[in-house]
Formats: C-alpha cells, structure tokens, sequence
C-alpha cells in the first residue's frame, strides 16, 4: 500500500467519471494502457497515489508479464472520494510527473506516472471495442493523424466506442483542418453509423449532423437523411444539416415540410421557404404557428428581405406573446437600418410597458439614427419605465440622476 487507507466515500459524492479527456491526454501520453488497480492510497491533503498492474500497453508491442506502474494524481474537490478503487479496470493515459517540489515530496523515488490531463484522462472499465479503435488511433503516426488515416481512425472510434471516448473523436475531428477533403470511406460510413445508431447518445449524433453541415460533408447526407424522414427527435436537425449539404431545399419539400407536426422541421422549411411558391404561406406561420422557433424562422429569413409584407411581419413581431420572438424581431427590423428607424419611433411612442420594448430593441440595432431617436425617448417617453429601459440599451444607468 501506498499512504493511508482511503476512507470510505460519502454517499453524496461521486469519484470523478473521466473518459471525456481520455483521447487527448492518450495522444501525447508516455503510457496509454488498460491496468487493474492494486492499492490506492492517501498521500497528503489533496495528492494521491496508486499501484497499477498493466494488462495492456496500447502502443508497446508487447507487455511485460507482471509490470506494475506507480501513479500519483490530485483531487482537488474537497471530500471526493479517490477516483481510483482497488480492484477495478482502468483504461488510462499516463504522463511524466510533474517536476514541482510538492511532487518530489509526494514521490521521492522518482519512479512515478502522473494521470494527464489533470487527472482526467482515464475511462474506467473500458469496453474491448474501446480499447481496440484507440489503439488502432494510437498506432497511426502522429504526422498522419490530421490526414485520412487519423480521420478514419477517429471516425472509427465515434462509431463503436464509449461516449466519452465517441465525444472527444467527434472533438478532434471538427479540429482538424479541411475535413471534408480527408473525410473518405469508410471514415463517412463510420460516421453516417453513428449518426443513424439510435444507440448511440443523442447528443453525440447531434453534434456530427451540425459538424456536418457546418463542414458541408456530403459523405454523411444519406445517413442524415435517413434521420431527417424518421420520427426521431434530431429530424429537425437532421433537416437544416440537409438544406447545407445542398445548399437549398427543393419546393415539393418545403411545401410538405410546412406541414410537419414537428416545430424544428418547420421551422427549417419555413426559412427555406423565401423564393418558393409557398413563401406567402410560410410568411403567414409568423402570426399563426403555435411554436416560437417557426416565428422567430419566419422572422429571421424573410424581414432581411425589406419587403412590405416582410417589414408588416416584422413589426408585428416587436409585440409577440414570447420574448425571445420579440428579441428576434428586434435584430431583424433595427439591422435595416435608417429606413425603419421613423417607424419604429412611432411604434415607441405609440405603446408603454412591456409592449415598448420590442420598438426600442429595434433602435438600438438600428445604427447611429436609432441611437438618437434611443436618447431622445430615454428623456421624453411619456412612460417612466420605458425612459429606463430606453437608457438602458444605450449603457447607461436607467435611473436618470
């Protein structure tokens, strides 16, 4: 053993989880290796130690029967329980201690790992597959882990490893550069995978429909337009990812789209919608959809536009029942510019109380000419609450001194 006994841990906390680091403190790790816990111990108030007998190095060709690695890592919270029991299965990335005097103390014989990324980079029982497609990751050449090996690699890891090991692929993935050159078979079908795999964690597939559309990786479309025309709650998602593959959404799918009894898949066809032969309908969802996120669709694609019927929605939109619709109609009308600033002044002038809040958002977007129409209704709105709020998006103090 190594120190005193850690006491048993208190019911209400949790030993750190890990995993989510796993990947990038594996990457430049002197050690990477699945290890069965020997002894844990309690070094001083904040350090700990550990005995790791090694099961399997994920680089090293080759382990040595019976090789045992001492380890030393911190837990800073207060009251946590270690993070490491006896006799568990770790998977675990391993760095060179640091040289602080505090560490020199804690482990005099200077034979000691430390766990990187601060303690994080460890998954506790690791899965075969996991262990297998980090090190498959592991074996390719660091010079080659941005290019299609690496990507193949990661996207193999996102496909069938843990969560937090999937997550932290998906990462190093979105950063590195010029992807979508890199991204070929069967990296795309690993990810395309992932993506359909009701299995895996619904943030994870949300996070590559957006990399995807981001990135305009079409080696993923059919894999995300099997999400999309499902019952899935990423469909919405899925729907925009779509619409910047392509570059656009086609009007027989904007016109059944519409229709969607699903708010996020609306509100995709609606702000596809401009140029079709149902933009006059979906200009209409501004006012009648149920769901803000159609409004606020409807508000940011067509307003931009300055068209008479898109302003009339728009400055119907400053008074919506929902804020963050009104906040929406604020951006859109006030980026217009001078032109709208005369009638949002109206508008201000014409309501008080909640209902002026949505005219005066707009002016304070609305350039210098509606910072001035701002400053003059922060003296003279005929309602005290609104001279406030009127100064308050000008940065100054809403009580008038």
């Amino acid at each position: 053993m190594c120190g005193a006994p850690v006491a048993p841990a208190a019911k209400e906390n949790a030993p750190a989880t890990g995993g989510a680091h796993l990947l990038a403190g594996a990457e430049s790790a002197k050690r990477t290796v699945v290890a069965r816990v020997e002894d844990v111990g309690r070094i001083d108030e904040k350090g700990y130690g550990a005995t790791f007998a090694v099961l399997r190095d994920l680089v090293a060709t080759k382990t040595t029967e019976g090789e045992t690695l001492r380890i030393g890592w911190e837990e800073l919270a207060p009251d946590r329980p270690a993070r490491f029991r006896k006799g568990e299965r770790v998977l675990v990335a391993l760095e060179s201690a640091p040289g602080f005097s505090l560490w020199r103390k804690r482990f005099p014989n200077g034979d000691t790992l430390a766990v990187a990324e601060r303690g994080a980079a460890f998954l506790r029982d690791p899965d075969d597959t996991s262990v297998e497609r980090l090190a498959r990751y592991l074996r390719v050449d660091p010079t080659e882990r941005e290019q299609s090996p690496g990507v193949e690699a990661l996207a193999g890891l996102v496909e069938a490893a843990a969560t937090p090991l999937a997550e932290g692929a998906a990462k190093r993935l979105r950063a590195t550069p010029g992807l979508g050159s890199k991204l070929r078979e069967p990296a795309a079908a690993a990810l395309g995978a992932a993506i359909e795999s009701e299995a895996r964690d619904p943030s994870l597939r949300r996070d590559l429909i957006r990399l995807a559309a981001e990135q305009r990786l079409d080696g993923m479309r059919a894999s995300i337009a099997v999400v999309a025309e499902s019952q899935s709650p990423l469909a919405g998602e899925a729907w925009a990812a779509l619409v910047a593959i392509d570059g656009g959404m086609n009007a027989t799918t904007v016109h059944r789209l519409l229709a969607a009894p699903d708010a996020g898949i609306r509100a995709v066809a609606a702000r596809a919608a401009l140029g079709t032969p149902d933009a006059e309908r979906a200009l209409g969802m501004a006012r009648s959809d149920p769901a803000a996120e159609v409004r606020i669709a409807v508000v940011e694609a067509f307003v931009p536009t300055a068209s008479p019927a898109a302003l009339e929605i728009g400055y119907a939109a400053l008074f919506d029942r929902e804020p963050p619709v009104r906040a929406a109609a604020a951006q859109a009308v006030g980026r217009l510019g001078a032109d709208v600033v005369p009638h949002l002044r109206e508008l201000a002038l014409a309501h008080a109380g909640r209902d002026s809040i949505g005219p005066l958002g707009a002016l304070a977007f609305a350039g210098p000419e509606g910072q001035g129409v701002l400053l003059e209704l922060s003296a003279t709105h005929p309602d005290a609450t609104m001279r406030g709020q009127a100064r308050l998006l000008l940065g100054l103090d809403p009580v008038k001194h």
